[in-house]
């Protein structure tokens, strides 16, 4: 048994926590295994209420946070657990012969352009490593799950959905040809706040995006759909393939 304090805190005792999930199935039988792994968490989750609005988009992603590691909402920009923070994505069909990362993966808020010294820290970094939030770029849990071509209208739906893989990712550990891409689009990103026109054109793996409703300001670092795919590929070693400009992870692999 898990306690939650050990979940939350211990890096190596929550990754074994989550190897005993079993994957391949309905996230909310997920769910149901963590709670088996940590009565304790179940015991905090059904004492606590988590309020999510149906039309945030990161509504799954929070209720793993709650219902798999017991964090409940909050505002501060650090990373979820202190040794990783704690995304979801989902792999969507690429041609029935394998499947890829939908959208890009929001990392961060960086900035606004409505006020381009909010950039500053980020402008004036020699490389990523050293930008103030770069913890949450570096490591993180990615929870991947499957999309269909249904229309989610509610959490519910979401939660029937297939949790293909839990990827634990640092980074640091990927092959220095990516860490150097990362850099030169950090050189791009930083170039374009220095003239103000802030664009994620030209940006490879990390790129600088629009963040929130329609028509605001405020712009977020993130990783790119095919960079996604990437880090799935690498960590959960599977097999990726290249067709066209796409990449795409075999079918195979979640078998």
């Amino acid at each position: 048994m898990y306690s939650l304090n050990d979940i939350q805190t211990n890096e190596k005792i929550c990754y074994k926590y989550l190897g005993e999930l079993k994957i391949n199935i309905p996230i909310k039988n997920i769910i149901e295994q963590a709670h088996e792994l940590s009565p304790e968490l179940k015991q905090f989750c059904d004492k606590n209420e988590l309020k999510l609005s149906k039309k945030d988009k990161g509504n799954l992603g929070k209720y793993l946070e709650f219902t798999i590691f017991g964090i409940l909402p909050n505002n501060i920009q650090e990373t979820d657990l202190p040794f990783a923070d704690i995304k979801t994505t989902m792999l969507k069909n690429f041609k029935n012969i394998g499947k890829n990362a939908k959208e890009r993966l929001t990392i961060t808020n960086c900035g606004n352009t409505e006020n381009y010294d909010t950039f500053d820290n980020l402008k004036n970094v020699d490389k990523i490593s050293s930008y103030k939030y770069y913890n949450k770029i570096q490591k993180g849990i990615l929870f991947v799950n499957e999309h269909t071509d249904e229309t989610y209208s509610n959490l519910e739906d979401k939660l029937n959905t297939i949790m293909l893989k839990i990827c634990i990712y640092d980074i640091q550990k990927l092959p220095q040809v990516y860490q150097n891409q990362i850099n030169k689009d950090l050189i791009d990103i930083q170039n374009k706040i220095k003239t103000q026109a802030v664009s994620q054109m030209g940006q490879k793996y990390l790129h600088i995006h629009p963040h929130g409703s329609k028509g605001m300001k405020t712009r977020a670092l993130g990783f790119t759909n095919k960079f996604v795919t990437i880090i799935i590929s690498y960590f959960c070693n599977l097999i990726i393939e290249k067709k066209g400009i796409s990449l795409y992870i075999k079918n195979e692999c979640f078998n």
